[in-house]
């Protein structure tokens, strides 16, 4: 069985994703439903190599830049040789241009500070393609592909 580890699923959660994965939702809320497993994003309940497909959506700028590395280790750690990790995220590049072009420092506030309108939903750090692939790259996982979504970019890495 292919499995996907949807980390910090918030509201967004899938019975299978992408196509033919079953998928399990973690999220540390409480509150949510959907939601298979709750737990912290930053101790993962499963062995190494568990799963086929990790997506890490609107979830890695809601931690601290120093816990960054130890973060991506630790999904790295459940993923299998070869598996996929889906990273999506506010886009620096986006942020910075819009606010340029736009004058719009409440869009542009919501993308670097988060919603906030629940305890966690605030942001640490925004991250452009670069910055976040070198991190990846450090941790053992390299580029499949890059994609800008709205606001948002997604960056898809494997690892080898």
């Amino acid at each position: 069985m292919t499995l996907t580890l949807n980390i910090g699923c918030g509201d967004r959660t899938y019975e299978e994703y992408p196509t033919g994965y079953r998928c399990i939702n973690l999220d540390e809320r409480t509150d949510l439903t959907g939601t298979d497993i709750v737990c912290s994003a930053e101790t993962l309940p499963f062995p190494d190599e568990h799963f086929d497909y990790v997506l890490a959506s609107d979830i890695i700028e809601h931690f601290p830049i120093t816990k960054t590395t130890a973060l991506l280790k630790e999904w790295c750690r459940v993923m299998k040789t070869g598996a996929v990790m889906e990273i999506r995220t506010p886009d620096m590049a986006w942020v910075a241009k819009h606010y340029t072009d736009n004058k719009d420092a409440k869009s542009v506030s919501y993308h670097i500070f988060g919603g906030q309108n629940y305890s966690g939903n605030f942001h640490y750090v925004i991250f452009d393609t670069n910055w976040l692939q070198a991190l990846c790259k450090d941790v053992g996982l390299y580029l499949v592909s890059t994609e800008s979504v709205h606001s948002n970019f997604i960056l898809k890495v494997k690892k080898n």
